[in-house]
């Protein structure tokens, strides 16, 4: 449930839906500009933060943060930071997004795959969603760890 009326997952916004370190570059002043707007669509806030909670904390395991390059660092800390600069959710909502929006994106690039849509048949002949799925199972299991108080 969100903090204050009119929270992140109660309303309807415009989203970029591909919210990430790839698509983001820097103004001269240090200020975030997002990129790549291709996949933008109608919907509730949340739905974009928690796919950049996916990406920027990164929610991913050790294994593919090593892969990938990025330090793995301790999540908890970096999601209740995350949390707390948006101010409207919490972090049990959001990590029930970011398991729904993860499900959704391996629905979504297997059926565009099927459908011959560019990019996402490589993508998925590639890799079969299994990026997708590994994370899943790691905000599946790593959880409970995460929302338990001073983690």
């Amino acid at each position: 449930m969100a903090a204050h009326g009119g929270g992140a997952s109660d309303r309807t916004g415009h989203l970029h839906n591909d919210l990430s370190p790839a698509n983001t570059i820097w103004s001269s002043d240090g200020t975030p500009v997002f990129i790549d707007w291709d996949l933008a669509a109608p919907g509730p806030p949340i739905w974009d933060l928690a796919y950049a909670a996916y990406r920027f904390v990164p929610l991913y395991d050790d294994a593919a943060c090593e892969r990938l390059s990025i330090p793995a660092r301790p999540r908890a800390p970096r999601l209740r930071r995350f949390v707390a600069a948006y101010g409207e959710i919490d972090l049990s909502e959001l990590l029930d997004t970011v398991e729904a929006r993860l499900v959704s994106l391996v629905e979504t690039a297997r059926a565009w795959a099927a459908q011959g849509r560019p990019g996402w048949v490589d993508v998925w002949r590639d890799t079969g969603g299994r990026q997708w799925l590994g994370s899943l199972e790691h905000v599946r299991r790593e959880r409970a760890a995460w929302l338990r108080p001073g983690s």
